[in-house]
């Protein structure tokens, strides 16, 4: 958020503030800020809203006046309930195609609709049940998921995080035998 913004929303003196954002840098200023005057970080969640890449939503829950959380079971119920709420209202944003409206319109119903937007869901019977998305950016988030294994494991070399034994012995740890 711009430091204009921190003063306004700090100015409408609300009792609970979620600030949700994919960039750190941002998220742990403007945090910051927001805990320099009266408000208190209560809860940090990270939503992978976009699996097989590196981004994740950081959401976190500021609160004005502590005192009135009970308990921390109350926090994760009105916290989930707020990021199921954004989640679903991004979904709906997406454009939706019914399993049947592709059967009988065909691909070409999906080369349109793909231009609209960069993704469409299929439903099933009423569900969401697949996503497609082109071509380069499925491959993008293939490249991202695999840069991001790789680093996973460079770490895990470099902290000793790994077993070296025989493939025999490998089996026999891993099957409890």
């Amino acid at each position: 958020m711009h430091k204009n913004t921190v003063d306004d929303v700090l100015k409408l003196n609300p009792e609970k503030i979620v600030y949700i954002s994919c960039n750190p840098i941002t998220i742990v200023r403007d945090i910051n800020l927001l805990t320099e005057g009266k408000y208190k970080l209560v809860k940090i969640r990270p939503v992978d809203m976009l699996p097989h890449t590196y981004h994740i939503e950081n959401t976190d829950l500021l609160v004005k006046n502590v005192s009135f959380i009970e308990n921390n079971s109350l926090i994760d119920s009105a916290f989930f309930s707020i990021i199921k709420s954004i989640i679903k209202k991004d979904i709906i944003r997406m454009t939706q195609i019914t399993a049947n409206d592709l059967k009988t319109k065909g691909v070409s119903l999906l080369k349109k609709e793909i231009v609209d937007d960069e993704e469409v869901i299929i439903t099933v019977r009423g569900k969401n049940k697949y996503v497609i998305l082109p071509m380069e950016k499925y491959n993008y988030l293939r490249e991202c998921e695999l840069e991001t294994a790789l680093k996973e494991v460079k770490k895990d070399l470099k902290e000793g995080n790994y077993i070296k034994e025989s493939v025999e012995k490998h089996i026999k740890r891993i099957t409890n035998g």
